[in-house]
Formats: structure tokens, sequence, C-alpha cells
């Protein structure tokens, strides 16, 4: 796309959060500006393969203030991104963008590193970080917490899947203590008014080595079977595998509970009092979550 219009002084590109762009100006002149200020030679060329890039070519002698959102972001990311810079740093890209504008984004972003070119870029969309990001950084605080590959962290985060049982309080209670032993490994045990909700990490069947209190997907279910025809009122169980937004929330609870000297412990809601060994007992009052 752009990266092979040759420059005289390779840097850092950034492109803000914001649109810093003169709202007097043009499409033209802005790219003609900033090419410029990059120290392009080729400007004809550099002004050609935006417009047909980003689809800005009817837009060419409009000023940036008459622009729609999209396309001011749509010209911000390309002023950007032009030239061979080695290092782009791009701070959500994609904010205030509908799904069409924001996969010329992301067009741009698999381009700029299959030119073998560093993108940083900061993202709350997990879907979108999952997609393009190579490695992933976790802030908290202004704080990396983690930092690998997605599949990495996958794999030392995820691997959960979600239990929700939908049935009454005194139920509740007898599942929570079934739990001891058919899933030792459960963890963030929730109640709520009408059902029960844990997490259970498996492992792989094809894995050779058996991890303690981690069954393979089977043993799950085979274990959710007995609990279900143990239960002296019909229960209804639904099993979920948690998507890669749980991976992200599960780094910042560990991080939190490491913080305050907590440890991963089951935790249920306020609506219900008591504990696994004790029982439950429902407080009265509904809970409902979001």
């Amino acid at each position: 796309m752009l990266h092979s219009i040759s420059i005289t002084q390779p840097g850092i590109s950034y492109c803000p959060q914001t649109n810093p762009l003169d709202p007097l100006l043009t499409v033209k002149e802005c790219i003609l500006l900033y090419g410029q200020l990059r120290g392009i030679k080729q400007l004809d060329r550099l002004l050609e393969r935006i417009l047909d890039t980003y689809e800005l070519r009817s837009y060419r002698d409009v000023q940036v203030k008459k622009l729609s959102g999209g396309n001011r972001r749509k010209l911000t990311v390309a002023i950007s991104c032009c030239g061979y810079t080695p290092i782009v740093l791009m701070d959500e890209p994609t904010s205030d963008m509908d799904p069409v504008t924001r996969s010329f984004v992301y067009l741009t972003i698999e381009q700029l590193l299959s030119a073998r070119r560093a993108v940083l870029l900061t993202s709350h969309s997990i879907s979108e970080i999952e997609h393009l990001c190579q490695r992933v950084a976790v802030l908290k605080d202004g704080q990396i917490v983690a930092n690998n590959s997605p599949a990495e962290l996958k794999a030392q985060h995820g691997g959960y899947y979600a239990i929700n049982c939908f049935c009454a309080p005194i139920q509740q209670a007898a599942l929570a203590k079934m739990l001891i032993q058919r899933l030792p490994g459960a963890s963030e045990l929730q109640h709520y008014a009408h059902s029960l909700r844990f997490l259970v990490k498996v492992r792989q069947a094809s894995s050779s080595e058996a991890i303690a209190k981690q069954p393979t997907l089977a043993e799950l279910f085979e274990a959710v079977r007995v609990m279900s025809a143990s239960l002296e009122l019909p229960a209804h169980f639904a099993i979920s595998r948690c998507r890669f937004e749980a991976v992200f929330e599960r780094i910042l609870d560990n991080c939190e509970a490491t913080s305050n000297g907590g440890s991963d412990l089951p935790t249920k809601s306020a609506a219900v009092s008591g504990s696994l060994a004790t029982g439950y007992v429902h407080c009265g009052y509904e809970e409902t979550t979001t």
C-alpha cells in the first residue's frame, strides 16, 4: 500500500485517539501537508494511493470540517501510516467508527505488519485485539500485569468453562456441597436468586499428564450429569466456553486478589450467606447481573 513510497528520514508515526486535522484544510491539502512533514518525495503518488485505498476520492477537495466522523478518522489513520516509519503508535484508531470504516483500519494494520513495521495498538475491543495483535500487554493502573501472545494468554488464564445451574436457592446449597467432591477445581462460585454459576478449568484429553483438579471436557459433562441426577428437584444446566474477554477479566481479578493479599477462592454474591462447609442460606432478596 503506502509502504513502497520512499522517505528521507524514517522515524515514529503516531495516530492519536482524537483527530488532529486542521478543519479548514481540504483532504488533498491534509495529505500533501503531512506528506511533506514526513519527508515523502512522491507526493502525487501518495495522494492517489490514499484517495483510492480509503475511498476518499469523492472528498478530495472537501474541507475536513465538512467530513463525517468516519471519513475524518480514515484520513487521520492514512496520514499517520504513510511512508515507511519503522514504528507506528495507534491510540484506539477505531474509536467512533462503524464496522465498514473499521475494516479499513484493520486492513491498514495488516499491511503494516506485512511490511515488517512495528505497530503499537491500544484498544478496548477484545475482538479487535484477538484478531490483529501478535502480542498482548494488559495494563492496570499504568502497570503491565500480563504480557504474552494471545495463544499463551489463553493457555495460562483461559481454558475455563462457565456452568450455570438454574434452580431454587435450597438446591444451590446442595449443589455447592457436591462441587467439593465432583469438581474440586471449581472456582468463582456465584449465587443469584434463581441460579448458581461457577467456572471449571479443563485440560486437553490429549494431555499426557493429568493435572490435579482439572477434568477433561468429557469428565466435566459426566460430573454435571451426575450432579443433576442427584438433585431432588429438576434443574437446568448450561455449559459454555469462556471467551477471550474472560481471559482479560481473570487476569485483572487475579491481579486484584494478589494486591489485596487474598487468594483465588470461590466467591458468592451478597444475596447468600454461609460457606461451602456449612451450606448456604438465601438472604431473601434478589440480585441481578448485567
